[in-house]
């Protein structure tokens, strides 16, 4: 968070942990996981919006959340939002964002790698959150 604190030093970024979480991972891809989620966050929100980050356990897993407020994916394209060079477009059909499409390719294989899953919710209500679920053991 405090790299993209630094170079999106306009944005808010808002932690929400309710304990130290921990696990056995490989960290510089867990690290390159949440830098991917909140990057995305961040490229997809309205500027004066933050990017909410929660960290919680459940049960033997850890559970990490990011949360916008942008636009709301549409119901038929969460299916291939993790599919690689797969990059949103806005309503005109302009893609939303910069980048090759990777970032949540990317992170969906480290989230495999550790056994866990991904899951992503999206709504005028809510904004889109992606939920990681990570054993913290495997």
């Amino acid at each position: 968070m405090e790299e993209l604190e630094t170079v999106h030093h306009d944005r808010a970024l808002v932690l929400v942990a309710e304990s130290k979480v921990s696990g056995s991972w490989d960290l510089d891809r867990i690290a390159r996981l949440a830098s991917n989620l909140i990057s995305n966050g961040i490229q997809y929100s309205p500027a004066d919006t933050p990017v909410r980050i929660v960290l919680t356990e459940r049960g033997t897993d850890a559970v990490l959340e990011v949360n916008n407020r942008g636009a709301p994916i549409p119901a038929q394209l969460l299916d291939v939002l993790f599919e690689p060079f797969y990059r949103v477009q806005d309503r005109s059909g302009v893609s939303a964002g910069q980048g090759l499409g990777l970032g949540l390719y990317i992170a969906h294989q480290i989230v495999l790698a550790h056994h866990g899953r991904i899951d992503v919710r999206s709504n005028e209500a809510e904004g889109t959150t992606i939920t990681v679920t990570l054993p913290r053991a495997v």
